[in-house]
Order: C-alpha cells, then sequence, then structure tokens
C-alpha cells in the first residue's frame, strides 16, 4: 500500500483485493492470520477480517513490524496503551448505513450501506502497560463435533456411505457416519461452506468451474478448522494444489475470507471458544471484549 497516495474508500477496497489473494494462496499466512483474528485482547474490539489485513499491511509497510493487535485510540487508552508521539493511524472501512426514502420523501424501511475511513491503531505504536492476548487458542482440541453439529442450522442427515464422506444439496447436508468425528467435523464444515458461499444458486454455480467451488469451499473449512484449534490436514493438502487461475483465485479470495468469518459468526465460534476455555479451567471468566 503506497502511503504517499491518497488513500480513499476505493483505494482501500482494491487493496484488499490484492492483499487477499495473497493470503489465501499462502496456507501458512492463511493460518497466521486467522489465528490473530480469532485471539482477542481483553477490553478490544475484534477488527473484521478485511480491515485487520488493511491494518496489518499499513503497519508492516511503515516499520515492517507484523502486527495483530489494533484498537482505536480510546479503546487503547481504556486498557492502558497510548498512542505514540507522531504515530499516524492505518485507515480502515467503517460501515456507515442510511434510510431510503420514496419519492415523497417518506422512510421505506430499507437500508443502504456505504463506507467511510477510519482510524487504528497497532499496539507496535503505543506504549503502557503490558498487554497479552487471552489464548482461546492456545489449548488444542477443546471443541468437538458435536459442539458444531448442535450450532449448524441447517439439517444434518447420516448415512452407510462408503463412496464418500459427506455432501449437500444447498438445502441439508449428509454425513457418512462411517467417518470418526475428526472427518465428520471437516466434512461437515466443508459441506456449510458450499452452502453459505451460495454454490447452489444457478448464478453463481454456472459460472464457477466445479474445481474452483470445491477449493473455494476447502479453503472456507481450512480457515475454519484454524479457527477452533483443529488440524485439518485434508484440506492443507488440498490448497496445497489449488488449481484454480490466477483470476479466479484473486476473485475468489474475498468470497473465501468473508463467507468464513460470516460463519464463525454464525456459529459464535469466539463465544464457544469462551465457553469450553472456561468448563477447561483456562479461563475463570468471559473477558470483556468490546
Amino acid at each position: 500500500m503506497n502511503q504517499t497516495n491518497k488513500i480513499t474508500v476505493k483505494t482501500l477496497m482494491c487493496e484488499y483485493e490484492n492483499i487477499a489473494a495473497q493470503t489465501v494462496s499462502n496456507k501458512d499466512e492463511l493460518k497466521k492470520k486467522v489465528r490473530s483474528i480469532m485471539e482477542p485482547v481483553n477490553g478490544l474490539h475484534q477488527l473484521s477480517a478485511r480491515n485487520f489485513m488493511l491494518a496489518q499491511a499499513q503497519v508492516y509497510q511503515k516499520s515492517k513490524e507484523i502486527e495483530d493487535v489494533f484498537g482505536s485510540y480510546k479503546a487503547l487508552q481504556s486498557i492502558g496503551r497510548q498512542v505514540k508521539k507522531g504515530e499516524k493511524g492505518n485507515k480502515i472501512l467503517v460501515p456507515c448505513f442510511y434510510k431510503i426514502k420514496d419519492d415523497n420523501g417518506n422512510e421505506t424501511g430499507e437500508k443502504r450501506m456505504y463506507f467511510r475511513l477510519g482510524n487504528t491503531f497497532g499496539l507496535s505504536q503505543t506504549e503502557g502497560e503490558q498487554i497479552d492476548k487471552i489464548g482461546l487458542l492456545k489449548n488444542k482440541g477443546l471443541i468437538t463435533y458435536k459442539d458444531i453439529e448442535d450450532r449448524v442450522t441447517i439439517p444434518i442427515k447420516y448415512t452407510d456411505s462408503v463412496l464418500t464422506h459427506g455432501s449437500t444439496d444447498g438445502k441439508s447436508i449428509s454425513i457418512s457416519q462411517r467417518n470418526d468425528d475428526d472427518q465428520k467435523l471437516s466434512t461437515l464444515l466443508h459441506e456449510l461452506a458450499h452452502v453459505r458461499l451460495g454454490h447452489f444458486e444457478p448464478k453463481i454455480r454456472d459460472s464457477l468451474d466445479r474445481s474452483v467451488r470445491e477449493c473455494e469451499a476447502e479453503a472456507v473449512a481450512y480457515m475454519l478448522t484454524v479457527a477452533i484449534g483443529f488440524e485439518n490436514k485434508k484440506a492443507e493438502a488440498y490448497m496445497a494444489n489449488w488449481n484454480a487461475n490466477e483470476y479466479d483465485m484473486k476473485k475468489s479470495s474475498i468470497r473465501v475470507i468473508n463467507t468464513a468469518f460470516k460463519i464463525t459468526k454464525e456459529l459464535d465460534l469466539n463465544g464457544l471458544l469462551v465457553q469450553k476455555n472456561i468448563e477447561n479451567g483456562y479461563l475463570a471468566e468471559a473477558p470483556a471484549v468490546i
């Protein structure tokens, strides 16, 4: 990101496209970013994946440091950190809404979203009290297949299939009960990803080659398993052999990242991680993340 040029909403959108494509094409980089986004600091609001990546890129360009903690000026002050003199904020995209009115000036009840620029600062741009991440992913294996199964709202059916681990028609998900729980978990997330990516909508299905659709779903499943501290070797191997062309990769990357983090919110994976850490005695109480 060229800091000498004026940063606008449009330039940030374009920059995010480039960052997303580079990130999704590198599973190790993707893993680091997902873990960083999912690991909150007590008292700091978690940035969206898009804003986290944009802010991280700006800090790296200025200082060559890999930053993974961000907050607004006031939020950082509230946890005992003060922005250093002369530090500039990192530009992020803040969603705003306006009400739609009809020709007579009456509100229709509809809202439309637009973006304005906001600022966030990295921890390395501040000084003060020692700050540590909560460590929700420090202990692996806390979340089970049953935990995720209970939170998925799409009907799940079980089969005796030996030919496939699972499938979906967009309305329900089928899982082979011959699978062990680890395989069931990765399969469930893969099939859920197909549904949330819209792969059964005619426009998307007809415009994307099957290999691209499969890669998208596996990339989302990989991000979700990383987000809960689960090792998904199958997805890692699958992504290493991504065979979509560069154009498809770039076009898919934003859909993959956005869909993965929408699912983390749909399933409330952060809340589940907090719950499991408390149940296992790793946390005394729920953190005050704002």
